[in-house]
């Protein structure tokens, strides 16, 4: 499989409410009452002072992945969110609920309405159906597959509180790759809701890094991103370890 791996978005209005007030720029006119035009082409007036507003080249591709994001579809059209193409699947179908825990880290599916060994159980359901369908397609589960497509095919369907689950070996139930699988998947959808890229090698050229290189615009997408993960992987020494990691250790920890 060729994967890459980040270096070291999410929708939701913290995260996206801080890139645009980082990168937003807002002028006041000279001239009261005057008109201005904003970097989007509207007339953008307060209280009779012209206001200029020029958004940076990070916030503009910010905007336009959100954009796809909420539209449900990635640049091409294809649904299922604007992360879909890094999460191939070996019969093309998009791993919906990969994709969506990028942007949307606490979204719910295979896990709505469970909880504590019900999670684990639903998960184990799921990916054992899937090791069925792909034996009984003749091409039995294939830890190397080209770009991990097996991976994806396996859990496609499991949101991040059931990727928990597994990652966390819940009840005894996953081996020890299933929870390797798991573990790499959580951090490749937390490596592009920082900017970085971590997918396929072949779709490498279609990523776009809403923050440009900005380590500080990182950290804050990268805590805001834990921060909206689900009570069972906050409780995890792994979360715990992550996040003291990004804060730095000379930050003083304050409220949580």
């Amino acid at each position: 499989m060729s994967i890459t791996t980040p270096n070291a978005q999410a929708s939701g209005f913290s995260l996206a409410g801080f890139s645009l007030k980082a990168a937003l720029t807002v002028l006041r006119g000279a001239d009261q009452g005057s008109s201005a035009t904003s970097a989007a082409g509207q007339p953008a007036t307060t209280g009779g002072s012209a206001v200029f507003v020029t958004l940076s080249i990070e916030a503009q591709a910010f905007m336009a992945t959100t954009t796809a994001s909420k539209a449900g579809k990635t640049g091409n059209g294809t649904p299922a969110g604007p992360y879909a193409t890094y999460f191939p699947t070996r019969d093309g179908k998009n791993a919906t609920a990969l994709a969506k825990a990028a942007s949307d880290p606490g979204a719910v599916s295979s896990s709505a309405g469970l909880s504590g060994p019900a999670i684990a159980k639903d998960a184990r359901a799921r990916m054992d159906a899937q090791y069925e369908a792909m034996k009984a397609g003749g091409k039995p589960f294939d830890f190397d597959s080209f770009e991990g497509r097996d991976w994806y095919s396996l859990m496609g369907d499991l949101d991040r509180r059931s990727l928990e689950a597994v990652r966390s070996n819940a009840g005894g139930q996953f081996s020890k790759q299933e929870q390797d699988i798991a573990q790499s998947i959580m951090a490749q959808q937390e490596g592009l809701a920082m900017g970085l890229y971590n997918g396929p090698i072949s779709q490498e050229a279609t990523f776009t890094d809403p923050f440009r290189g900005d380590e500080a615009a990182r950290r804050t997408a990268s805590l805001a991103f834990l921060d909206a993960v689900s009570a069972e992987e906050k409780s995890s020494t792994e979360w715990a370890t992550r996040r003291a990691a990004v804060r730095g250790v000379d930050e003083p920890i304050i409220g949580t």
